[in-house]
């Protein structure tokens, strides 16, 4: 309250422009009242009504009509995508300004390595190529699309070790297309923890349909049969791709070996799955594994993978 007569104007004044501020950011929550919205992107209404939570996934809508469930003005959701957008370009900025050295650096042991090895480009777009697919930030539609994205995102990675080792076999290249997918398939897996804590599911949708879980059932750590069961298909097909790679285990050469050595890390991961039930938020998997480097001695040891 303003004490002084000549006040009361400019008070009056600041309160205009507070609340016609605050009308404008305004939020209305109908009696659904949604809770646990801070950190959830706010996307544009889809057709229909509603707004889009979670990027990808359209079931997550609130709301038919103003006054039914969440609803955001046009401009306050203006401003929400504005703040998101200059939240993006600062982490961008924050990224492209590093010390100009660091950047050459990083430039000149790729070129030293391409030439010193006659490593093929091909392989490195591809891998740039994916990731910047990825940065879309949505999750997989079906099991097929995991592992597209995982034979090009990991699998070039093995092309180019064989490269690096001098390696240029057709099993070999077999092998390392098997191992690249079995990789992307474990660390979708092994992530899914990671993610559901900020409210991100990236599992295959079609999978997650077939045994009827929800995206908010991995959200909420839940470790019913039927979560299980997803994780289980998962898996399994990750181990099928394991046993394809080491079915070409006698044909290849001796030298390509080295690649192939964090298989073991990978079956490591696939075998105390199993043995959690396929229970992905068991606490036994977000430990490490103590013998873990003795494992790998010896499958280098015996040059198997």
């Amino acid at each position: 309250m303003c004490s002084a007569g000549g006040g009361n104007s400019e008070c009056e004044s600041r309160c205009q422009r507070h609340c016609g501020r605050t009308a404008q950011r305004e939020v209305l929550l109908g009696a659904g009242q949604v809770q646990g919205l801070r950190g959830l992107r706010v996307l544009p209404p889809a057709a229909g009504g509603g707004t889009t939570l979670c990027p990808g996934f359209e079931s997550l809508q609130c709301g038919a009509s103003a006054g039914e469930g969440l609803c955001f003005s046009e401009v306050s959701r203006s401003d929400a995508n504005a703040v998101l957008e200059d939240g993006h370009r600062r982490h961008l900025q924050r990224q492209t300004t590093q010390p100009a050295s660091q950047r050459r650096a990083v430039e000149d042991f790729v070129s030293q390595a391409v030439k010193k090895h006659n490593l093929t480009k091909r392989w490195l777009t591809r891998i740039i190529a994916e990731r910047e697919k990825d940065l879309d930030d949505r999750g997989y539609r079906n099991l097929q699309e995991l592992e597209s994205y995982a034979e090009n995102a990991q699998s070039p990675l093995l092309y180019l070790l064989l490269e690096s080792l001098g390696v240029k076999d057709v099993h070999a290249d077999h092998a390392a297309s098997h191992v690249g997918k079995a990789h992307g398939i474990v660390t979708c897996l092994r992530a899914t923890p990671h993610h559901s804590g900020r409210r991100r599911v990236y599992l295959p949708l079609d999978i997650c349909m077939l045994h009827g879980v929800s995206q908010e059932d991995f959200i909420r750590r839940s470790r019913e049969q039927d979560v299980r069961d997803v994780v289980y298909d998962i898996a399994s097909q990750a181990h099928v791709h394991l046993q394809n790679a080491r079915s070409f285990g006698p044909r290849v050469p001796a030298a390509a070996m080295p690649a192939f050595l964090h298989t073991v890390v990978l079956e490591d991961f696939l075998q105390r799955v199993r043995k959690a039930d396929f229970d992905i938020f068991h606490p036994s998997l977000q430990k490490r594994n103590p013998l873990l480097a003795i494992q790998l001695y010896l499958r280098s040891w015996k040059k198997t993978y």
